[in-house]
């Protein structure tokens, strides 16, 4: 599976399309961008490629420079919600 995400220059994704195949010298499965709109190929781990296109509009922004989807609100690439990286408190 390829994802390809559909994106502003800001990160926000406008768009996700998950694709099995994809004919010989298609750049990507979308045919108009609008101007402030770009689209690039990720890579997603396990988790997210179990994750319905809608789901990972909503869960995730694209940080542009390394290509890789970030938790919205969060600080990690490809962490699924819920899991916390802080330790329990001492006690």
């Amino acid at each position: 599976m390829r994802l390809f995400i559909r994106h502003r220059q800001d990160g926000e994704i406008v768009s996700v399309a998950k694709v099995d195949h994809m004919p010989d010298g298609v750049e990507h499965p979308y045919a108009g961008l609008a101007e402030d709109e770009a689209v690039v190929e990720v890579d997603p781990d396990a988790d997210v490629e179990q994750l319905a296109a809608h789901e990972i509009g909503e869960r995730f922004t694209l940080d542009i420079e390394a290509r890789s989807l970030r938790v919205r609100g969060g600080d990690s690439p490809s962490r699924p919600p819920g899991r916390s990286r802080r330790r329990p408190a001492d006690g």
